[in-house]
């Protein structure tokens, strides 16, 4: 998860160091076209629709490479000044 609305701002920085990034749900599920109508929710998913804001997948899988997700860490420790 991306706090303070930088989400997008970090997506962006990544794609442009060529890491590819994604962002599967950025609506939360109760606010998709394909379920409207069909769900009866008597309450707000605040935490639904901030996880929608602020998730962002990276590239994780079981043949990356140690050099492959250092340079991931190293660019995300880059974005925010770490």
């Amino acid at each position: 998860r991306v706090m303070d609305g930088k989400r997008d701002e970090l997506k962006e920085f990544l794609e442009k160091n060529g890491i590819g990034t994604q962002i599967y749900y950025p609506y939360p599920l109760h606010k998709m076209k394909l379920f409207e109508g069909r769900c009866k929710i008597p309450f707000k998913l605040s935490k639904a629709e901030k996880a929608s804001k602020e998730v962002l997948s990276l590239p994780i899988e079981p043949l990356l490479k140690e050099k492959e997700m250092l340079f991931v860490i190293e660019k995300i420790k880059n974005f925010f000044n770490v």
